[in-house]
């Protein structure tokens, strides 16, 4: 079984790429969605819940964990194995061999939530992995509030993505990185307004390949025995107001079982 946290109910968006590409295999999703959003809070704090949320996905059975939430991956995401007894797949790394392997001009961009960006984790591994590379970072903190709110396709909302591209714009980054599962919702704002010669990548897309090809999940996806639950969906917090945004990011209901 593979074990899933999330800061909160974005990271189901991955869920929905590693079902085409492990079909019948079994995920068990934690959304800590009491202490969600993550992108401001202190790195002392998202350590304390990531690690008591993967020890709930062990506990309930899950044989690797994927950390599908950059902010997370930022903070914890490097040190996270010394404290678990299975294997930790998180966001950074597999991103950004892919940013530079799209990159052709080594002019790479990074947006994000504050602590993602203060945490300057993409930053530094993306100077590792190519010491030519110029990175150019912007935190855009309030594009998660907006998008929770329903606002994706507001004139406002439109209005700050330009507002926060404008610099990377300037610097002529050739590619981007949207550093936040949120973004994956508004890429139809953020394509026209980093422009068209910019490749944008696709952080999810990325990971889900990234996970397909772990050595261990290739005995995890054997298909699930007769009466074995494919899927399980635990949060920390199961309001109205999360159960509507679950049927508007995802078109399908989802039986969430708070703890």
């Amino acid at each position: 079984m593979i074990g899933i946290f999330d800061a909160g109910i974005s990271g189901l968006l991955l869920l929905e790429k590693l079902e085409l590409l492990l079909p019948g295999c079994p995920f068990i999703y934690y959304g800590d969605s009491a202490f969600s959003p993550y992108g401001a809070k202190p790195a002392e704090v998202i350590s304390e819940r990531c690690r008591k949320g993967c020890d709930f996905l062990i506990n309930h059975g899950a044989k690797i964990i994927v950390l599908a939430c950059h902010t997370t991956s930022a903070v914890i995401g490097h040190t996270l194995h010394r404290h678990l007894s299975v294997p930790v797949l998180e966001m950074v790394q597999p991103v950004v061999k892919e940013a530079i392997k799209t990159s052709r001009g080594k002019r790479v961009g990074v947006i994000g939530t504050k602590t993602t960006i203060e945490s300057g984790a993409y930053q530094t591994a993306l100077k590792r992995l190519d010491t030519a590379c110029v990175v150019h970072a912007k935190a855009c903190p309030l594009l998660v509030p907006l998008i929770e709110e329903g606002w994706r396709n507001k004139r406002e909302t439109k209005m700050i993505v330009r507002r926060y591209l404008h610099p990377l714009k300037r610097m002529q980054v050739d590619t981007l990185i949207p550093a936040c599962n949120h973004y994956e919702l508004i890429y139809s704002l953020i394509r026209p307004r980093i422009g068209k010669k910019t490749q944008l990548i696709n952080p999810f897309a990325t990971l889900a390949a990234e996970i397909s090809s772990h050595a261990l999940v290739e005995s995890l996806a054997t298909p699930a025995a007769d009466g074995v639950q494919l899927q399980q969906f635990f949060v920390t917090s199961r309001t109205d107001h999360l159960v509507k945004s679950v049927n508007d990011y995802f078109n399908q209901p989802l039986e969430l079982t708070q703890i």
